[in-house]
């Protein structure tokens, strides 16, 4: 492949983005170091493997799907939306696109073929569920507003972290099950700011999604209910002992979340003015999981 056309593949990738992915799979190993005899690094590895590659999968798909769309031609980028431009520059890259994107899931199936060889079928209906959220998340899901809001806390939190949990014990656990909403949340808050400057450019291609369906001060509302909603999870589960004390700790980027919200109505949601706070929105996705993990593995 030409050196040119690998950097386009590379970059539709969107490999800032894909550091999600090992922190949830590292919180989910984290909690899996309470009930696992014996920590498994080979399967661990297979697991950040796995988290990595269906993240590319989601993220090539994606690019291809909203490139033959016209989307990337309609959209006004920022650091956290509208995609990589990658295709748009480079249209002639468009097949090795969806190669990467269809042979990244393969992987990503392969690999949990291999745990289900290991473990039976248990595993099986989550990965059904996570290859067919990513296969359907673009063209399909984005026209359903709350499916769309849902799919990727559904990715990143229970699939993901429990997917994780699951393959480093062999079982699956209550606690683990309610701490796996932490990022569930988080993520679901992440693509709702995110879509906020995308909203013209998502009407015009079909899309439907909860800031085009209800408007966007009411998705902020949303975001705002979520946020509260995941500090009360972070909450329960330290009172529960499913977490340790040091898990409050993650209250400190949580309570910046409320904070984001008000910033962003405050703003008349003028896109250019509340880059800033999309980023600070990331920041907390990332910081959050990553607090409790460290907590966890530090008790």
């Amino acid at each position: 492949m030409p050196q040119s056309k690998l950097a386009t593949v590379i970059k539709t990738t969107r490999p800032p983005f894909l550091i999600l992915a090992p922190i949830c799979v590292v919180y989910g190993a984290a909690l899996s170091t309470s009930t696992a005899e014996t920590f498994n690094y080979f399967h661990f590895f297979l697991a950040i493997t796995a988290g990595i590659i269906a993240h590319v999968s989601v993220n090539t798909f994606n690019e291809y799907f909203d490139f033959k769309s016209g989307l990337d031609m309609k959209t006004s980028r920022t650091p956290f939306s509208g995609g990589s431009n990658g295709l748009p520059q480079h249209p002639e890259c468009v097949s090795a696109v969806l190669y990467v994107a269809i042979a990244s899931l393969g992987i990503t199936f392969l690999i949990g073929l291999y745990f289900v060889s290991i473990y039976g079928f248990a595993l099986v209906p989550l990965g059904l569920l996570g290859c067919l959220i990513i296969f359907t998340y673009t063209k399909w899901l984005n026209k359903h507003p709350f499916l769309c809001w849902l799919s990727p806390g559904l990715g990143f939190g229970p699939l993901m972290v429990m997917g994780t949990y699951f393959v480093l014990t062999g079982s699956y656990d209550l606690n683990a099950t309610v701490a796996s909403f932490i990022p569930f949340l988080l993520a679901n808050n992440l693509l709702l700011l995110n879509q906020l400057p995308d909203e013209e450019a998502d009407k015009e291609v079909g899309r439907k999604h909860i800031v085009i369906e209800y408007g966007k001060t009411k998705a902020v509302t949303i975001y705002t209910v979520t946020t509260v909603l995941c500090i009360l999870v972070v909450l329960l589960c330290v009172w529960l002992d499913v977490l340790p004390i040091g898990s409050l700790l993650a209250m400190l980027p949580l309570f910046l979340g409320l904070f984001v919200a008000q910033k962003i109505k405050q703003l008349n949601y003028e896109i250019a003015e509340c880059i800033p706070f999309l980023g600070a929105n990331v920041a907390i996705t990332l910081l959050v999981p990553s607090i409790i993990a460290i907590a966890i593995l530090l008790t």
